[in-house]
C-alpha cells in the first residue's frame, strides 16, 4: 500500500528525473506515520484519541494483532483470519494504487 501510494504521488506530480528522490523523501515518513497510528507498537487501549480510532481502522493493526495473538494467547482461527484479511487489504490497496500510477505514467509517455 505504501509503495503504491508513493509511486502514485511521484508519478502524478513529477517528471522521470525527480521520481526517485520523491519516492525516497515520501516513503520513510509515510511508513512511520502509518505504523505508529496502528497497534503495532502500542495496544489500542493505551492510545489516546484520535489515534485510538485511527488504529482501529488501520489495516496494519489487523496484521500486528494477527501476529501478536498467537504469541500471547495461542493460535486461533479468528485472529489468524483477521491478520490475513489485513494483509489482503494492504495488498489490494497497494496493487490498485500501483496500477493507477502505472496507467498514468504510460499514458503520459
Amino acid at each position: 500500500m505504501l509503495i503504491g501510494l508513493v509511486v502514485l504521488l511521484a508519478l502524478l506530480n513529477l517528471d522521470d528525473a525527480r521520481v526517485d528522490f520523491a519516492v525516497d523523501s515520501v516513503d520513510i515518513p509515510l511508513v512511520f506515520v502509518i505504523l505508529f497510528l496502528s497497534s503495532a507498537f502500542f495496544p489500542e487501549n493505551l492510545l489516546m484519541e484520535p489515534a485510538q480510532t485511527i488504529a482501529e481502522w488501520n489495516p496494519m493493526s489487523l496484521i500486528a494483532d494477527g501476529l501478536r495473538h498467537p504469541i500471547i494467547t495461542g493460535l486461533s482461527l479468528d485472529e489468524t483470519l483477521k491478520g490475513l484479511g489485513g494483509i489482503a487489504i494492504v495488498a489490494g490497496i497497494g496493487t490498485a494504487l500501483c496500477a493507477l500510477g502505472l496507467r498514468r505514467h504510460v499514458r503520459n509517455a
